[in-house]
C-alpha cells in the first residue's frame, strides 16, 4: 500500500484536500479507497473541507462519510461558521484604517451580505472599491462611502457567483491563458 510507504507512526503525515463540495463521486472513491488502505496504518491524519452552504443534501459528500464511518474509520466533523459581525467590522476597521465606530454601518451591511464568510468579505469590499461605491478621497484623506448605496447594491448569492462575476470580466485572451494553465493545476 502507497500510505505505508510514505507514512508511519515515527514519520506521520498529513493529508489536507479543501473543496470537497466540488469533488465527484469518483474522486471521492479514489480518497475512500486510500484511506480504506490507510486505516490499517498508524500515522495518517486526514483532513477534508467542504463549503456546507454550496452542496445539496444528496451531495455525494455525505455518503463518502458515512462509507468512511461503515468501513470504522473515526470522524470527526467541525463546523466552521463565519465571522461574527463585531469580527466583520474589526477586519473592516483595519482594511480601510478608519475607526471601528466610523464602519459599524457598513461593516453590518457586509455582515448581512456575506454571513461573515471572511473570503465573501474581503472580494466584495474589492468589489465595491472597484466598482467605486468605496472609494479614496484625497480631500478628506480617507476612504467614504454611502452607507443608503451600499446596502442597496444587488450582491451575487456567494462568493462563487461573485468570483464567476470577476472573471467573466477578464479580457477574452486572459480567460484562455486561465483555462490552459488550470490544466497544469496550481502551480506553473
Amino acid at each position: 500500500c502507497f500510505m505505508s510507504v510514505i507514512s508511519a507512526k515515527s514519520r506521520p503525515i498529513m493529508i489536507f484536500l479543501d473543496d470537497l463540495q466540488w469533488a465527484d463521486n469518483m474522486a471521492l472513491g479514489l480518497i475512500h479507497a486510500a484511506l480504506s488502505d490507510a486505516s490499517k496504518i498508524t500515522g495518517i491524519f486526514f483532513v477534508g473541507g467542504y463549503r456546507n452552504n454550496e452542496i445539496q443534501e444528496d451531495h455525494a459528500i455525505f455518503s463518502f462519510i458515512d462509507n468512511l464511518e461503515s468501513y470504522q474509520i473515526g470522524t470527526t466533523k467541525l463546523d466552521l461558521d463565519g465571522m461574527e459581525e463585531q469580527d466583520v467590522n474589526m477586519m473592516i476597521s483595519d482594511t480601510l484604517a478608519v475607526f471601528p465606530r466610523n464602519c459599524r454601518a457598513l461593516s453590518s451591511a457586509l455582515f448581512q451580505k456575506t454571513r461573515g464568510n471572511p473570503l465573501f468579505v474581503i472580494e466584495l469590499l474589492e468589489s465595491l472599491v472597484k466598482r467605486k461605491i468605496i472609494r479614496y478621497s484625497l480631500r478628506k484623506r480617507r476612504w467614504v462611502w454611502d452607507d443608503a448605496k451600499v446596502s442597496g447594491e444587488e450582491i451575487p448569492e456567494n462568493v462563487l457567483h461573485l468570483l464567476t462575476t470577476k472573471m467573466t470580466a477578464l479580457p477574452p485572451g486572459t480567460l484562455e491563458a486561465l483555462k490552459v494553465a488550470s490544466c497544469f493545476g496550481s502551480q506553473i
